[in-house]
């Protein structure tokens, strides 16, 4: 089994602003089908999931209304269905970045051994920082995809903890370095990180 790590950058306040309740789904479908990569995402969802829905499941359209109406949260099933459709909110209206170091992820248990070497190394928790989700987001409790959110004022200091390490390392080398492009993209560009783990 492989595993699919997706990292965006966003600003927090247009999230804020998506899934609240002040903007109109129709305006938002729009700019999702206006993007071949994003009309893509959403086809792939709902062919992804399409036995999910004769049990009730909502297809990705019904997912973000409910996300964008500030309801997710309240969801007790098919929790999977809001975190993608932050996603796709991510892919419209964030950028996507590079998750090089994590292409060939094959076993959860690689976060959890990064996450203790980082915790030595770095003065940081790679699983905290960058993929534990904060209460603040808009979603259900979900098992996949894990969501994780950075906001821009951790950046420096994280940055700060990179530049003192050896990413040589034959083990975690490739997947730190990914980690320190997120941060650094980050303080280029002044926006938060939002990440998917599935």
């Amino acid at each position: 089994m492989s595993y699919h790590v997706a990292a965006y950058l966003v600003s927090k306040q247009r999230l804020e602003a998506l899934t609240k309740g002040k903007s109109q789904l129709a305006e938002v479908w729009k700019d999702v089908e206006a993007h071949e990569h994003t009309k893509t995402f959403a086809h792939n969802l709902d062919e992804g999931f399409a036995d999910d829905f004769k049990d009730g499941c909502p297809d990705t359209y019904r997912a973000l209304l409910t996300l964008m109406q500030g309801k997710a949260q309240e969801a007790t099933e098919w929790e999977y269905m809001y975190g993608y459709a932050l996603q796709l909110l991510c892919e419209t209206y964030g950028q996507a970045l590079t998750n090089e170091g994590f292409t060939e992820l094959t076993s959860v248990e690689y976060l959890l051994d990064l996450e203790v070497f980082s915790a030595k190394v770095l003065n940081f928790r790679v699983y905290d920082d960058f993929f534990a989700m904060p209460p603040a987001l808009p979603l259900p409790l979900s098992e996949y995809p894990m969501v994780g959110f950075l906001p821009l004022s951790r950046a420096k200091s994280l940055a700060k903890g990179f530049a003192e390490l050896n990413l040589e390392h034959p083990e975690f080398g490739k997947g730190l370095s990914t980690l320190q492009s997120w941060v650094d993209h980050m303080l280029t560009e002044k926006k938060d990180l939002i990440t998917f783990f599935y």
